[in-house]
């Protein structure tokens, strides 16, 4: 069972690092106005490695037996998960001005840095002994 936690790890480590990078490349394209970042495809690469960043998310968690509502840390990563897709909506289709746009883009990078954050301490208030 080790290794294949230690197989999930390594993919669910690698797809939380190119959901940031690409997040950053679409936002810095939506803002210098390429339009690729709207193409069928792109959305898809987001889409794909997305889903295989939450499955391999919840087989870890049932591997180790943390689980939402039960274990705070995870609760508050997957509460900041959703207000973290719920800013790309906002950034990258709900909003029209480029400001509002930008600002809900910076917000959603905050949140997935805290998020993190989170996952690498197993604590939703690691930010205190950070700044303590």
């Amino acid at each position: 069972m080790n290794d294949v936690y230690s197989l999930i790890k390594i993919i669910h480590v690698l797809t939380v690092g190119f959901t940031g990078i690409y997040f950053i490349i679409r936002g810095l394209a939506q803002f210098n106005h390429y339009q690729w970042f709207r193409k069928r495809w792109a959305r898809k690469v987001s889409q794909y490695n997305d889903t295989v960043l939450l499955f391999s998310g919840i087989g870890m968690a049932a591997m180790i037996g943390q689980y939402p509502f039960v274990n705070s840390w995870l609760t508050v990563k997957l509460s900041l998960l959703l207000l973290y897709i719920i800013l790309g909506m906002l950034a990258f289709h709900w909003l029209r001005s480029q400001k509002q746009k930008m600002i809900a883009w910076l917000a959603a990078l905050l949140v997935y840095s805290y998020i993190i954050g989170i996952a690498l301490n197993k604590n939703p208030a690691w930010i205190e002994a950070v700044l303590s």
